[in-house]
């Protein structure tokens, strides 16, 4: 079910696991089960948790091919994992220049 995914993988975010959690996105997409964008969200926030920003960003521009539109939790997820990874200008331009992009808008919950 979709929400067991969900909790499986903020469970591996909670140990730190981001790989593992990379991992069952891919084999929910290759089984064709439902992955929306609170995996998506949460198997980024568990790339923060262990500072794979690059893993993070991956899966940030990857959700427009799973037809998934991201939202200023996805955003922030990714802004945080580069800020905690000391990648600040990349969190600047995802903050400054990607977010109003894709038309959405910075709040306090962000960073």
């Amino acid at each position: 079910s979709p929400q067991l995914a969900t909790a499986v993988i903020n469970g591996l975010a909670k140990k730190r696991r981001p790989e593992v959690a990379v991992q069952v996105l891919q084999v929910m997409a290759e089984l064709l089960a439902e992955v929306n964008i609170f995996h998506c969200n949460s198997a980024m926030s568990a790339c923060g948790t262990s500072r794979r920003w690059e893993t993070s960003l991956d899966l940030l521009t990857q959700m427009p091919t799973r037809r998934i539109l991201a939202s200023e939790v996805s955003y922030g997820a990714s802004i945080s994992a580069c800020g905690k990874s000391s990648e600040w200008e990349l969190a600047l331009s995802l903050l400054l220049q990607d977010m109003p992009e894709a038309t959405l808008k910075p709040n306090e919950s962000l960073g």
